[in-house]
């Protein structure tokens, strides 16, 4: 016998019910960066995001770092590296000094500034390397983000997740060189995977490339 009208909405309500706890119960994904880009003389980067992020005053700026990488790879061999952008210029490490958000947009104040001409070094410096037969090259500057005791969250409380967090925790463990790290073989090959890659140099103008 089939189930009169009254049980059947009783089921189809059950069941609505239990999806919605499910997805409730469902980690919800935080806010993703979607862009970040150097402006100003280098002191300056701004992030944005996929939506309004929640006030960022208790979370540490340093929570991001910055890193230029390249990696290279050739046949079965390959290597990779980050390096701090401020040992390029002398014996400092950059920090983020301060940061201030507005909207989906969040803006790093840097120590000390990226030098911009190091943007076309990098690209130079691909472009011989890319122009050896058989080598595969990559490289450029990215942004890498490892939360704090204050993460950064959305308007409704979800975390953003880590972004290439291990850059960030080198310099937080206090290791002996800070200032950079290497890889060879399977992780040199997936070390650009994750970052951000930040916009270096003039944005091209609109139209046919």
């Amino acid at each position: 016998m089939a189930p009169g009208p009254d049980k059947a909405s009783d089921a189809k309500q059950t069941r609505s019910q239990a999806k919605a706890a499910r997805k409730s119960a469902a980690p919800r994904q935080g806010p993703t960066l979607t862009e970040a880009e150097l402006l100003g003389e280098g002191e300056h980067l701004r992030l944005h995001f996929s939506e309004p992020l929640a006030p960022t005053d208790r979370v540490d700026p340093n929570d991001f770092r910055l890193s230029m990488a390249m990696v290279y790879s050739y046949k079965m061999y390959a290597y990779a590296y980050y390096y701090d952008p401020g040992l390029a210029e002398g014996e400092e490490l950059m920090v983020v000094t301060s940061m201030r958000g507005q909207g989906d947009t969040l803006d790093l104040y840097l120590s000390p500034p990226f030098e911009l001409a190091y943007c076309e070094e990098l690209r130079r410096e691909l472009a011989d390397m890319q122009s050896e037969p058989g080598v595969r090259a990559d490289g450029g500057v990215f942004l890498h983000y490892a939360p704090g005791e204050v993460p950064i969250t959305d308007l409704d409380g979800n975390h953003m997740a880590a972004v290439a967090a291990e850059w960030v925790l080198h310099r937080r463990r206090g290791t002996e060189d800070p200032e950079e790290m290497y890889f060879e073989g399977p992780p040199a090959r997936r070390a650009l995977r994750e970052p951000i890659r930040v916009r270096c140099g003039p944005r091209l103008p609109p139209g046919p490339r």
